[in-house]
C-alpha cells in the first residue's frame, strides 16, 4: 500500500504530461495576471518555492533572484527544467524529494 506522499507523487507524475494544458484556461484568464502583479512586489534576493511544479512562476521572477525549487514529482520538475534554460536572469536550483 502506498503512503500519502507516494500516492500524491504518483498522481502528479501521471498528470505532469498534460498538467499545463489542463490548467491553461484558468492560467490564461486569471493566474497569469496575478503572477505578474505578485512578482513585481518581490524584493528579496532568495526564494524557496515549495511545489515548483511545472515552473509556471519562473518567468515572472525579477532579475538576480536565486530560487530553490522543491517538488515531490520528478515529472513536474522535468517540465520546469527547460524553462530555466530560456530564463537566464534567475538562478534556480531544483531539489527532488524521494
Amino acid at each position: 500500500m502506498y503512503s500519502d506522499t507516494q500516492s500524491t507523487r504518483q498522481k502528479y507524475n501521471r498528470s505532469s504530461k498534460f498538467y499545463n494544458l489542463m490548467e491553461f484556461p484558468i492560467e490564461f484568464l486569471m493566474f497569469k495576471r496575478w503572477r505578474k502583479k505578485l512578482f513585481k512586489m518581490l524584493k528579496c534576493p532568495k526564494v524557496l518555492e515549495v511545489g515548483i511544479g511545472t515552473g509556471k512562476n519562473i518567468k515572472y521572477y525579477p532579475e538576480n533572484v536565486w530560487v530553490v525549487g522543491v517538488d515531490l514529482s520528478e515529472g513536474m520538475m522535468a517540465k520546469a527544467r527547460p524553462i530555466v534554460l530560456v530564463v537566464t536572469f534567475v538562478s534556480i536550483y531544483f531539489i527532488y524529494f524521494k
